[in-house]
This record gives C-alpha cells, structure tokens and sequence, in this order.
C-alpha cells in the first residue's frame, strides 16, 4: 500500500526516511530531528520545509514518536530526543530506516539514557547520499 501511495505523491507514505522512538517509561520523551540545512524538527515545529513530518507528541506514554520525509536531503543529519518531564531514569530506542520497503533499505539502532527531566542528547550524526 505505502508504494501505491508513495506513487501518488502522499509524503507520509514514501518513507526514504523514517526515525523511531520509544522509551521504557511513562515520561514525556520528545523527538528532535536536525536537517543538513540546521533545520529542527521537534513536536513545537512538525513540519519541515522539506516536506518532513514529525508524528504523534506522545506526552504521556513510551512511544512511539516519529518522523518521516519522502526524499530525505543528502548530507548530515542529526537526531536525538529531550526529556521533557517525568521522573526517574529512561532509556530512549531510536530505529532510524532509509528506502523502507525497497532492494536498498538500511536499518540501524541507537539506544541513550537520560537520568533526568530537562536533558537532551543526540546519537551520532549520519550521512544521507
């Protein structure tokens, strides 16, 4: 269906880039996705002028929150979460997935911890060619 739609121009559907979070406890974890143009993209600003979509402040729960881009920029881009409340000790997951659901898809994982509430931190940056 996402390759159908994807030949439709729906954005959310071609996934060329796709980023994942979860967290293993009931805190508020929030997203943030760097651009290689600097542009930040986090649950205040979900939209990229690139056609970005950051999905789903979840405030409450473990995830997911996610953020997807049809064709994503060549460059470096950087991706990593804040705490933004809660309490106690949290371990973030990030699955960050280029070309979804074609001959070409590359998948890696990235886990940090956060120990308290106003943190924030970034995995390390990758490239997109």
């Amino acid at each position: 269906i996402r390759r159908t739609l994807a030949e439709y121009n729906v954005p959310e559907a071609a996934f060329g880039l796709k980023i994942v979070v979860t967290w293993d406890t009931a805190t508020d974890i929030d997203l943030d996705v760097i651009d290689p143009a600097g542009e930040h993209v986090h649950h205040g600003q979900p939209n990229s002028k690139a056609g970005g979509r950051y999905w789903e402040d979840n405030t409450q729960g473990r995830g997911p929150e996610s953020f997807t881009l049809a064709t994503p920029t060549p460059g470096t881009w950087r991706i990593g979460a804040h705490f933004h409340s809660g309490e106690g000790r949290t371990t973030v997951k990030f699955v960050v997935i280029l070309h979804e659901d074609t001959d070409r898809e590359e998948r890696t994982e990235h886990t940090l911890v956060f120990d308290k509430a106003g943190e924030q931190k970034f995995v390390p940056e990758f490239v997109v060619r």
